[in-house]
């Protein structure tokens, strides 16, 4: 698979973005969008897993091996027996748009491929991950969109809080048991009304590698 076409879909979004700051009406449109690009960009490729069913590689809303729970603005991961309110497990993050491994792939059933069945991935996952000498994931995907002027220099840090919670989530996900999870991330922060603080997010955004700020 020809990642380069991957970074070249994911500029391409940026641009149409930059020209049409309307172009989403919220993250799910940018993800859409961001599907259809890199989807055409690599062919619809398909994959072939262990147990004969094909799937493409590109994801949504894919579910993370881990539990864990916001702390301030990383994500602390949970063990097992870690105990939440009701249900007595602390819930899994969703990462938006995921870039498979095709190898990786090869070694999954449908059922451990899709993620849900926390018990099986949890099983599974550091044995093919030991015997793959690679990452699940090439390339994992979070986006954030602002939509609308910032009343304040408060709420423009709010806004930048919460793409930092999106890009942790992230870059907690690069090592999983010590071995490599995903390759690379990046945060695709969309902001269509930065106005003037457009300078004070830019700098503070631009701290974290594999997070990019796309302001109008």
């Amino acid at each position: 698979m020809d990642m380069a076409r991957v970074y070249q879909a994911l500029g391409e979004l940026q641009e149409e973005f930059l020209a049409e700051p309307g172009l989403f009406f919220n993250e799910h449109d940018a993800a859409s969008r961001c599907y259809t690009l890199i989807q055409e960009a690599l062919d619809y490729e398909m994959v072939e897993l262990a147990d004969g069913v094909w799937t493409c590689l590109l994801h949504h809303d894919y579910p993370a091996p881990v539990r864990c729970e916001p702390d301030g603005s990383e994500f602390a991961a949970k063990a097992g027996s870690d105990k939440d309110s009701q249900d007595g497990e602390y819930q899994r993050v969703q990462y938006d748009l995921v870039v498979f491994n095709p190898v990786y792939l090869n070694w999954c059933s449908y059922e451990l491929a899709i993620g849900e069945n926390f018990q099986l991935l949890r099983e599974k996952l550091p044995w093919i991950l030991e015997r793959l000498d690679g990452p699940a994931i090439l390339l994992g995907i979070e986006f954030v969109l602002n939509r609308t002027p910032f009343a304040s220099e408060e709420e423009a840090r709010q806004w930048c809080e919460k793409v930092e919670r999106a890009y942790e989530k992230l870059r907690m996900s690069l090592v999983y048991e010590g071995k490599p999870f995903m390759e690379n991330i990046m945060m695709l922060a969309f902001d269509a009304a930065g106005g003037e603080y457009k300078e004070m997010i830019e700098k503070r955004l631009g701290r974290c590698e594999g997070l990019v700020y796309c302001g109008v």
